[in-house]
């Protein structure tokens, strides 16, 4: 591009831009500058949130106590629980709000997977991680297992779920 059709394609990204035409390359660098910007600002889009299928689908694995979860997902938070013993250890997360990606839940992974795009949640994971919460004073007396993610926020008494 010449000097000129650099600064008329800035003139039109920039339309109150008061700065005249000149081939100094400075000034040139900089209108550059500004089109690579404006163009990769052209690849964010405003994005339209639908969470009512992904509510759906929480709403039909969302569990209210440790009993409700698969036998797969108890071993394993009973494995979590286990590495903190005596401090009480809690459920939280996607796998407490039924939003989880997991294979235990069959032709229903996919439509999580779908539902979660639409609603603007996290689709890079093909299973979800074992979300726990453990008082911060807790002692960890061993290792946990793999895909265990301990919540360091505080999370609200109707989200979290005591392990058994």
């Amino acid at each position: 591009m010449t000097a000129f059709e650099v600064w008329s394609e800035y003139r039109r990204i920039c339309r109150n831009s008061t700065q005249l035409f000149s081939s100094d390359p400075m000034k040139v660098a900089a209108w550059k500058y500004a089109i690579s910007e404006s163009r990769e600002a052209e690849a964010f889009r405003e994005v339209t949130v639908n969470d009512e299928w992904l509510r759906a689908i929480m709403s039909k694995y969302a569990v209210a106590s440790f009993a409700q979860f698969p036998e797969s997902t108890k071993r394993i938070y009973r494995e979590i629980a286990r590495c903190f013993a005596p401090a009480k250890v809690y459920a939280c997360g996607s796998r407490v709000t039924g939003a989880y990606i997991d294979e235990s839940k069959g032709a229903d992974n996919e439509a999580t997977l779908c539902a979660r795009a639409l609603a603007g949640r996290s689709t890079n994971k093909r299973k979800s991680d074992f979300d726990f919460w453990v008082s911060p004073y807790a002692v960890q007396v061993r290792a946990l297992p793999p895909g265990a993610d301990r919540c360091r926020l505080r999370i609200p008494d109707n989200q979290k779920i005591l392990i058994v």
